[in-house]
C-alpha cells in the first residue's frame, strides 16, 4: 500500500508553515498496542495518533521525500489533530512520541 505519491499537492498556509495533522509512527503505534494489549476492558472507540500533531513537510522531510508546496486555498485545514486524551488514560507519552521519526 502507497502512501506517497509524486505529484501530491503539499499546502504552504500563509505563514509559512504546511498543514499539521495527527500522526503515528510505526514504533509508538506497535508500543501504543501492545500497551492497549494488556488491558482488559478499553472503550470501544479510540483515536489512536501521538498526542502532538506534526506539519507534514516534517514527515517528508524526515521520509527523506522530495516535494514542492502550493499556496493553501480558503479550504484548506491548517490543523487537524485528533482528541486523545481517552487514548492517554491508557498509554503513557513524551514528547518524543509524537516526532516524525517516533
Amino acid at each position: 500500500m502507497q502512501f506517497w505519491a509524486i505529484g501530491i499537492p503539499k499546502w504552504k498556509l500563509t505563514n509559512k508553515a504546511t498543514p499539521k495533522r495527527s500522526y503515528v509512527g510505526p514504533a509508538t503505534l506497535a508500543r501504543i498496542l501492545f500497551e492497549l494489549a494488556s488491558h482488559d476492558e478499553l472503550p470501544s472507540i479510540l483515536n489512536v495518533a501521538a498526542p502532538d500533531s506534526v506539519h507534514m513537510n516534517e514527515l517528508l522531510d524526515n521520509a527523506g521525500l522530495d516535494y514542492a508546496t502550493t499556496p493553501a486555498t480558503l479550504q484548506t485545514i491548517a490543523d487537524v489533530t485528533l482528541d486523545t486524551k481517552q487514548l492517554q488514560q491508557y498509554v503513557t507519552f513524551t514528547k518524543e512520541h509524537s516526532l516524525p521519526s517516533s
